[in-house]
């Protein structure tokens, strides 16, 4: 019942603040850059072990992770927007994958399938790549009617379970 709860909440707070759920997680990613950065610049300063090539190496991503999670704080809605070109960019690589490997599989190894998979996902990655707006708009609805569906279902099993216990005690 917890986790029908648990997984219920997500889905409702992504259906009702789409725009802001998206504005959190972009958010979070300029702060996760941030922090990384910074992380990163300390070690290359005081990373006495390792060598003068890698100390410069971590000074020169945390300054580059540094100023890319300031970026992404101050500009939220380009933040959003290259989060669904990333992930589009994902999904097409893994369409290519998925066909390739389909292609060079022999028979009986579930090609046809994976074939499927491949197409769907470089569809998918290409739509996102082109239209992130309207497609994080379409996925956060997908998401939020899915885990709002999902829980109640969680939560239906959870008290089906119960009374059968309870019926399984009488």
């Amino acid at each position: 019942m917890l986790v029908g709860v648990v997984t219920f909440a997500p889905g409702l707070i992504l259906l009702v603040w789409p725009k802001a759920t998206l504005i959190v997680v972009a958010a979070l990613l300029g702060a996760a850059l941030l922090v990384s950065g910074i992380f990163l610049l300390i070690h290359g300063f005081t990373a006495h072990d390792a060598t003068g090539g890698m100390r410069a190496a971590y000074v020169i991503i945390g300054l580059l992770a540094t100023l890319a999670g300031l970026y992404c704080l101050r500009h939220i809605s380009v933040t959003v927007v290259l989060l669904a070109f990333i992930v589009g960019v994902f999904w097409t690589l893994q369409g290519i994958v998925d066909l390739t490997v389909a292609a060079t599989s022999g028979p009986g190894t579930g090609r046809g399938l994976r074939a499927v998979t491949g197409v769907a996902s470089l569809a998918a990655g290409l739509i996102v790549m082109f239209w992130p707006t309207i497609s994080l708009t379409v996925l956060l609805w997908v998401m939020g009617i899915w885990l709002l569906a999902y829980g109640v279902m969680l939560a239906a099993m959870a008290l089906s379970i119960r009374h059968a216990a309870k019926a399984a005690l009488a």
